[in-house]
């Protein structure tokens, strides 16, 4: 590895950058049932019909909403009042959000013969008073609620062009992922590139993942038949230069976004074709919700013995190429990188561990602000410190509670005291350790459109969130505390397992890399308890045995693609095809500062680090053109 100057990249404005993607919209306020800013929690009549995850059922309560609506004196006693328009959409839309929900109606494809029963028996059930209906009124009230359906159907899941067009015309639509997750991006920017799904064996556990394709070369159009379902497409001809983004912590597949305008038009100015591949992982984004004890029993999370979640996400992706390469022989042989940061980063260091011979695909690794580059927290006592022990209360009790949290029931009453509300408000000892005071070490603090990025990604979370995506959140902050790199793999308890405490232990993770590798780290990112900067940077000198180089990139916190795409993206490519780091634009190089020893902390601090970015809406751009100068 060899260490490099640190760089000051130019400025970039948080304007003038290509992030194609859909806009964020906000719910009509009396139809959430949060006092949160962020959050989307609908009130109880749609989330009940959400549980049904019957898309007939929900269709046939949406009609009984409208053919009410046409007929509010008409209606028996034991029925509420008349429904607004704002809750006979919303209940359409829940018919095609949730995943559950939406593959019944995909099988049904219904149309208003498949409803009129069912709706005509509801309005009975619910008091009807009238001897007789109104025929025309009845097969309105299905035609638009089967209208609405289906035209939220195709902005969610249709084309690329129909997506950037119909997307913004229907505004918020109605998803409680809580009840029924969502498959697809709702009311969060969602990547206007072509998106599949994939079904990828782990083990014996099936994941059903999202993933992008962004691409010049890849075609998206199809017809529109809004009286249809969209069809579901087979995965197209995956060309040229493909570089796999592997997302953060608790975040999705448009982490990718902000850096793919600046590295497919620098690929194209270099006479290269890049397409870059972002997937959602596991219980995140919008995959399969797996819940984690389904994976492997909380005890067999243990420092020194076994990290199996961590160990399913590296399987994870690496059968989610194995099955791309079943699909399409010879995808493997055109992947020039596998990138990412944070849990990425992590995932990054790993992979570059497996056997070329086996693995070709791995030969290059980009990996930047990677979790687990700490001694493990597991180390952290509070009372006698004996050898291979240190004294630190913050990471003593991280350790403790991401392990109890991720074990713990879901509480929805009373708000203040639920699990959501805990997730990002939680305190201990008079210190802000949830999620809200945790996005602060998510960007540096002069980055001028850190506030925005942050409310994005609560948003983005909020949509996502339900009890078995919180336990997995918690299940893997606590593995990745406790992983280590410095650490080897061996499982003797009686062994320490970093070999400069034990000479028994066998060689550490770090020295068994065998890919080519760009660590990158920011200054900035050098908050407690974490101090990622100041880790990254001792491990990146100990990996004397590694072919590669670092990139220390001054006044830039922990996401470096999101702060820097247009800098970074140079920087990666310069690295993917084996040329020497120049940077873009005048670069300052001073040297690296040296590791600053951490004081012992006299308060609680964030436990873990966590960085669902999905990128901030932006006006859809029509062309590649990079608007950065």
């Amino acid at each position: 590895m060899i260490i490099t100057e640190s760089v000051t990249p130019p400025d970039e404005s948080c304007e003038d950058r290509v992030v194609e993607t859909t806009g964020t919209f906000s719910p009509p306020p009396e139809l959430v049932d949060c006092p949160d800013p962020y959050c989307g929690r609908l009130i109880r009549p749609l989330r009940v019909a959400a549980q049904t995850k019957d898309a007939t059922d929900i269709l046939a309560r949406a009609a009984v909403a409208r053919y009410q609506d046409r007929h509010p004196n008409e209606l028996g006693p034991v029925v509420m009042s008349a429904q607004p328009k704002a809750i006979q959409d919303a209940l359409s839309d829940l018919a095609v959000t949730g995943r559950s929900a939406y593959a019944s109606f995909h099988a049904l494809e219904p149309v208003e013969a498949d409803l009129t029963a069912v709706v005509k028996s509801k309005l009975a059930a619910a008091g009807y008073l009238r001897p007789y209906l109104v025929d025309a009124d009845l097969s309105a009230a299905i035609k638009e609620t089967l209208e609405r359906a289906y035209r939220v159907a195709w902005a969610l899941r249709g084309p690329v062009s129909h997506r950037s067009a119909a997307r913004k015309a229907l505004g918020w639509i109605a998803v409680t992922a809580e009840d029924d997750p969502p498959d697809r991006p709702v009311n969060v920017g969602s990547a206007l590139f072509p998106q599949f799904d994939l079904t990828v064996p782990v083990g014996t556990t099936p994941v059903t993942t999202r993933f992008m394709v962004a691409s010049r070369l890849v075609q998206d159009e199809y017809p529109v038949e809004l009286e249809k379902v969209p069809p579901q497409r087979a995965v197209p001809p995956l060309t040229g230069d493909i570089v796999l983004f592997i997302h953060g912590h608790s975040s999705s597949a448009e982490e990718a976004m902000p850096l793919v305008g600046p590295l497919l038009q620098f690929a194209e100015n270099r006479g290269r074709e890049v397409t870059l591949i972002s997937l959602d992982l596991p219980s995140n984004g919008y995959a399969s919700m797996i819940e984690h004890t389904d994976i492997a029993m909380i005890e067999d999370s243990l420092w020194n013995s076994g990290y199996p979640i961590l160990d399913f996400i590296e399987d994870f992706i690496v059968a989610f190429v194995d099955q791309l390469e079943a699909l399409q022989p010879g995808f493997k042989e055109k992947i020039v990188g596998v990138i990412g940061g944070s849990l990425g980063g992590n995932m990054g260091l790993r992979l570059a561990r497996r056997d070329p011979a086996t693995h070709p695909w791995l030969h290059s690794v980009v990996s930047w602000s990677p979790a687990s580059t700490w001694l493990s927290w597991a180390r952290a006592v509070i009372g006698y410190q004996q050898k291979g022990r240190f004294y630190d209360l913050v990471k003593y009790m991280g350790v403790d509670r991401t392990r109890g949290h991720s074990v713990e029931e879901e509480v929805e009453e009373p708000f203040y005291k639920s699990s959501i509300n805990k997730l990002f408000y939680e305190e201990f000892a008079g210190q802000k350790i949830g999620r809200i005071a945790q996005s602060d070490h998510w960007y540096s603090k002069d980055w001028p459109c850190r506030e925005a990025y942050k409310e994005s990604s609560h948003r983005g979370l909020y949509e996502i969130y339900n009890k078995t995506f919180r336990r997995w959140h918690w299940r893997l902050a606590h593995e990745q505390l406790i992983y280590s790199h410095w650490d080897s793999d061996t499982t003797d308890p009686h062994i320490d397992p970093d070999p400069r405490y034990d000479a028994h232990a066998g060689p550490a993770r770090y020295t068994q890399i065998k890919s080519r590798m760009l660590l990158a780290t920011g200054y900035d990112d050098d908050e407690m308890p974490e101090m990622l900067f100041s880790n990254t940077w001792v491990l990146a000198k100990a990996m004397t045995m590694v072919e590669g180089t670092t990139l220390l990139v001054k006044d830039t916190g922990h996401s470096i693609p999101t702060e820097r795409p247009v800098f970074f993206a140079g920087q990666i490519l310069d690295f993917l095809y084996e040329q020497a780091p120049t940077g873009t634009g005048a670069l300052e190089t001073t040297a690296p500062l040296p590791p600053v020893a951490p004081p012992v902390p006299s308060t609680w601090e964030l436990l873990l680090l966590d960085e669902s970015v999905p990128p901030v809406a932006r006006p859809v751009s029509t062309t590649w053109e990079l608007l950065l100068n």
